[in-house]
């Protein structure tokens, strides 16, 4: 009967089902994974522009506003044209375009506060972020707040949709060490603003810490002109079903004009390029080193015979350190073969001197597949085994024959892929 080896089928098994597992990860998350990575790499060394160009798809890469709170935190401010996404009601997601002015808040300081605060019905609330101040067209008083500290218990009067996008922006943080605000478009729109003159940094308890002022922020200056046809034009194409051809042809086009001007463009391309690539290597390492290491403790040891076959090829020249008297000498050489108990046929193996001269051993059941003869000192090579229904493991590729007397074995294994009579 076929012996199953039990602890290979183990070992494999569980390896390969963790590799499987792996791949799915690197070839499902490995973009975003790289992007995190390099967000924190920003972040750390306070790049503020890395990040918000890695954030947006177009930007004007001079800073409108840098500054520092009392407690150390760092802020700084871009212009930027970015995506917003809008799903209908059959769950279809389009992506528009905006202007706007993305912030990058880093270094945070401990007087900023963004603890969790419970009410009296114990209703436990995050309700940091920022409020920006400005005046309509009509020079009235308007605010607007965007929230980053999200509800750990209460969820009144908050969208599931709004609640994931006030928990992303909070994560931002959790994962890349930074937080970022964007007022645009849609906000001046939504709250009319004419003008952005003030924001605040509202505390988790919505009390306000420290006040930015004397903004001015209204959505125009070169940039936003430079950027502003070309978002109206694509987000007329996505309203009315504009197919990809005439989109990437508006992209195209104004890229022409966009790549002669001072500004910039997304390196998200760059950042992910090789993405791809590296996760496939990374499992294929995987599965290589699982052979290896299975090899070792549950394999046939073939590693350890590659090297040794490898480095051990000048191991022949020993025989110059033979005595002349005896480099014609006849050894007496056994061949063993280790074989199943129910296989009864005739096993042939033969092997070629230096001199061409070739020796063969018939191994027959009857004789316990055991045979000797004489023959001289020297290395054979070249093996060819005659077995039928078997396979040889490990056959040398070359024997040192030497000294008195010289014993080689050889396993055999059932080779239950050609042998016909196996049960």
């Amino acid at each position: 009967m076929k012996r199953f080896p039990v602890l290979s089928i183990l070992y494999y098994g569980f390896t390969i089902i963790i590799g499987i597992v792996l791949a799915f990860y690197f070839l499902a998350y490995g973009e975003t994974v790289k992007v995190a990575n390099t967000l924190s790499d920003y972040s750390s060394d306070n790049n503020y522009y890395g990040i918000v160009r890695l954030l947006s798809v177009y930007q004007n890469p001079e800073a409108v506003l840098t500054g520092e709170l009392t407690d150390g935190t760092d802020y700084a401010v871009y212009e930027v044209d970015t995506t917003y996404s809008v799903s209908d009601e059959d769950s279809n997601m389009y992506y528009y375009l905006e202007k706007g002015y993305m912030g990058i808040i880093n270094n945070l300081g401990d007087g900023w506060d963004r603890s969790d605060y419970t009410d009296g019905d114990g209703v436990t609330d995050n309700n940091f972020g920022l409020l920006f101040n400005g005046i309509n067209e009509g020079g009235e008083a308007v605010s607007y707040t965007f929230r980053i500290g999200y509800y750990s218990d209460n969820t009144d009067g908050i969208s599931d949709d709004e609640l994931t996008v006030i928990q992303n922006r909070y994560y931002s943080y959790q994962t890349a060490g930074f937080y970022y605000f964007m007022i645009g478009d849609q906000v001046f729109e939504e709250y009319g603003f004419s003008e952005v003159s003030s924001f605040t940094f509202v505390n988790g308890d919505e009390s306000q810490y420290e006040t930015v002022s004397s903004l001015n922020w209204n959505l125009e200056s070169d940039f936003f002109t430079t950027v502003e046809s070309f978002n109206t034009s694509y987000n007329n194409l996505i309203a009315n079903g504009g197919t990809s051809d005439d989109i990437n042809a508006l992209s195209d086009e104004f890229l022409e004009t966009y790549n002669n001007t001072s500004y910039s463009v997304s390196n998200y391309s760059e950042v992910v390029k090789y993405v791809q690539l590296q996760s496939i290597l990374k499992i294929l390492a995987y599965f290589l080193i699982i052979y290896i290491i299975g090899d070792f403790l549950v394999g046939k040891h073939r590693i350890i015979h590659l090297f040794a076959r490898i480095f051990g090829k000048n191991k022949g020249k020993a025989l110059e350190e033979v005595p002349e008297y005896m480099q014609d000498y006849e050894v007496n050489v056994i061949f063993k073969a280790i074989v199943s108990s129910e296989y009864n046929k005739e096993i042939t193996i033969k092997y070629q001197s230096e001199a061409n001269d070739e020796v063969v051993f018939h191994l027959k059941a009857s004789e316990g597949y055991e045979t000797s003869k004489r023959i001289k000192n020297g290395l054979y090579s070249h093996p060819e085994i005659i077995c039928e229904g078997l396979k040889c493991v490990d056959v040398p590729s070359t024997i040192n024959v030497k000294g008195f007397k010289f014993v080689q074995e050889f396993e055999f294994e059932m080779n239950y892929l050609n042998n016909k009579e196996s049960e």
